[in-house]
């Protein structure tokens, strides 16, 4: 007996091949087995560094309020990042360093700064960080490109010696050393713990923590 195939109208096939599609596509980026509701999306773990983009608007709050957010937190310590970036405008960003395992560690708060992903680092030194107007190079060569597992990285816009009125990008490492998080740079001093931080950043990190203890479980 011979089974007749059914053919579709070409509109109804590429309407059922988007359909399927889309699902797909769905299921790969929702984050921590999640369902669409998720306002959060999960990166890549990259060298111990992992993270996710807050991609819920309410859930952007003072002091990053309008701004995109970005959480990176070490698989091995407690180091976490969270930082606010208007777009479009990378001197407007603002990072704010805590150890997640402590309640009373030193805290950072860091205006112009820029996170990379471990990966990144061998290419940022070789050819510079993306800027506006072309790749900006760091303003000193580090002398591993490689960092160390789960350590946090970060760029910082300077400007540079000279009087051609440029800049170039400060690298600082961050990790968690005894229990007390650590800012290290080879160009210049390390940032200074802050003392009003923990109070400005009290209410975006309650919203945060449960984003931030899921991702770190999973």
């Amino acid at each position: 007996m011979r089974t007749e195939q059914r053919k579709w109208p070409d509109s109804e096939f590429r309407r059922r091949l988007f359909a399927a599609l889309a699902c797909a596509v769905t299921a790969i980026a929702l984050p921590f087995n999640a369902t669409a509701r998720d306002k959060v999306a999960q990166f890549d773990c990259d060298k111990g560094v992992c993270g996710f983009n807050v991609t819920a608007a309410e859930m952007r709050i003072a002091p990053c309020r309008g701004a995109s957010v970005l959480v990176a937190y070490s698989q091995n310590s407690g180091a976490t990042l969270i930082q606010c970036s208007m777009p479009g405008n990378i001197s407007g960003s603002l990072s704010y360093l805590f150890d997640w395992h402590s309640t009373d560690g030193a805290e950072f708060e860091l205006k112009h700064t820029r996170f990379i992903k471990p990966s990144f680092l061998a290419e940022a030194t070789e050819s510079g960080i993306p800027d506006r107007f072309g790749p900006v190079p760091l303003c000193m060569p580090t002398a591993s490109t490689t960092s160390a597992t789960g350590e946090l990285l970060l760029v910082v816009k300077t400007p540079h010696p000279g009087a051609d009125e440029s800049y170039c990008y400060r690298l600082l490492r961050i990790r968690d050393d005894a229990g007390g998080l650590v800012i290290n740079s080879a160009d210049g001093p390390a940032p200074a713990p802050s003392t009003t931080a923990r109070a400005k950043w009290r209410s975006l990190l309650a919203v945060l923590r449960p984003y931030i203890q899921s991702a770190a479980h999973h």
